[in-house]
């Protein structure tokens, strides 16, 4: 990141997002500096809109890659006329009004001639904005965006939204330098952490792999080999055991008590593992510790939950499909999870990252095209392999070691890019706010 010096002169400014501005910026709006509009979405059910289409049209997604340079789909010249989309320019912006996760209120400079639907905004810039400015602008201020449509995350933003925005206005001339040194800047530092973003795949790749090598194959090189008869598995060790998972741990439920009777949760101190937990599971966290509710000794006894005795190793099963933990302490769960008590013949560690390898045969087992699951038939039908104890014992050891340097090699990478990320966020921050003058750089470049 190249240093930049101050303006030298700054004045109090009426816009809640940037309180001070170089003294020469004015000030102004969306709504007086760009004409706002959406577009529609042509009938899906009718196939002269959409067959042979030539013209690009974008959906909402679309915002995710910044700049837009090819359409979504293509539609036919007859949608266009039979729907409420719209032509937009190049050189303009789009602002999502409405979408899944992040989607909602981020925004994208469009470099090609498109129509879009009515989950966005076209922001066509006048004459007096530079339309990479406005799109720093935007991004600069998403939060903020978001949050104009109240504190619901299911609201949607609508076009008086966009319009009102407020925005500080350099002379265009400034707006361009400003876009030109966040252009240079910002392809710096999005490479960077698309290499750490290729680093972290690497080596989730690579641990995996030696997971999925160690549990089923061991680790002598020289040992006689036999079919499993499972496909995930393939071959190993002849002295190793492939069996129904249910000969060598105890399937137990959760369940959630009810709760419309209150005495079920009150004085409630036994950890409860619910899918609000589950994020643990989903950064590779391998002992339970602590839930986010617990339940009482009275709302256990009256549901289907098991106290669960420490050591148990729990598979998430619905939503979040295939990711596993062990309890370090006992433990209910609510029935998203399928819950494992090992006999002594299977460690429990060992189990866990036989779950981890499996996780492309849970992928196979979900059902549901919008709430996935796992259903009990086909989660008391799993195969696993059991080597004699004491290999277990020192695969177990094994990747513990593998896995601590695999994963402080990947937890360094995700740091680097959260740490990057930050860095581009303050950068975009103080370039559009006057924090840092770049007039210099941009005439020496």
């Amino acid at each position: 990141m190249t240093r930049s010096q101050s303006y030298r002169r700054l004045r109090t400014s009426k816009l809640a997002w940037a309180p001070e501005l170089p003294e020469h910026w004015r000030e102004s709006t969306i709504g007086r500096i760009a004409t706002v509009y959406a577009g529609g979405t042509p009938d899906r059910g009718n196939p002269s809109y959409w067959e042979g289409g030539t013209i690009p049209w974008l959906n909402s997604g679309s915002v995710n890659d910044w700049v837009i340079t090819e359409p979504s789909e293509l539609i036919t010249p007859l949608a266009l006329v039979g729907s409420s989309t719209r032509w937009v320019p190049p050189r303009s912006v789009v602002v999502a009004l409405a979408g899944q996760g992040r989607t909602k209120g981020m925004a994208a400079r469009v470099e090609l001639r498109t129509t879009l639907n009515q989950s966005m905004a076209a922001v066509v810039p006048t004459s007096a904005a530079e339309y990479r400015f406005v799109q720093y602008w935007l991004t600069a201020n998403y939060a903020s965006i978001r949050n104009l449509a109240g504190g619901d995350l299911r609201d949607g933003l609508n076009l008086q939204h966009v319009k009102s925005v407020g925005m500080p206005l350099p002379p265009v001339t400034e707006q361009k330098a400003i876009a030109d040194f966040l252009d240079g800047e910002t392809a710096e530092i999005d490479a960077f952490i698309r290499d750490q973003e290729e680093l972290v795949r690497l080596l989730g790749e690579r641990r995996r792999a030696t997971i999925s090598n160690a549990i089923s194959k061991g680790l002598d090189t020289n040992a006689t080999m036999k079919e499993s008869g499972v496909a995930w598995i393939g071959s190993v060790p002849s002295t190793w055991e492939v069996a129904n998972i249910r000969r060598y741990a105890q399937m137990r439920t959760g369940h959630t008590p009810s709760r419309s009777i209150e005495a079920y949760w009150l004085e409630c101190h036994i950890p409860w593992f619910t899918l609000a937990d589950v994020w643990q599971l989903r950064e590779g966290r391998k002992y339970i510790s602590d839930t986010k509710e617990k339940i009482s000794d009275i709302g256990l006894a009256n549901s289907a939950a098991d106290l669960l005795p420490s050591g148990t190793v729990i598979l998430s099963r619905t939503a979040s499909v295939g990711f596993s933990g062990i309890l370090s302490r006992p433990m209910a769960t609510s029935q998203d999870f399928w819950n494992w008590v090992c006999s002594p013949d299977l460690m429990p560690e060992y189990l866990w990252y036989q779950f981890l390898a499996m996780a492309p045969v849970f992928g196979q087992l979900s059902h549901g095209s919008t709430h996935k699951t796992i259903y009990q038939s086909d989660a008391a039908s799993l195969s696993v392999v059991v080597p004699p104890f004491a290999e277990q014992a020192a695969i177990v050891d094994y990747l513990n070691a593998e896995a601590t340097e695999l994963g402080g090699a990947i937890h360094d990478a995700r740091e680097a890019i959260t740490l990057f990320r930050e860095r581009r966020a303050a950068l975009i921050s103080a370039a559009v706010t006057g924090k840092i003058d770049v007039r210099e750089r941009a005439e020496g470049a």
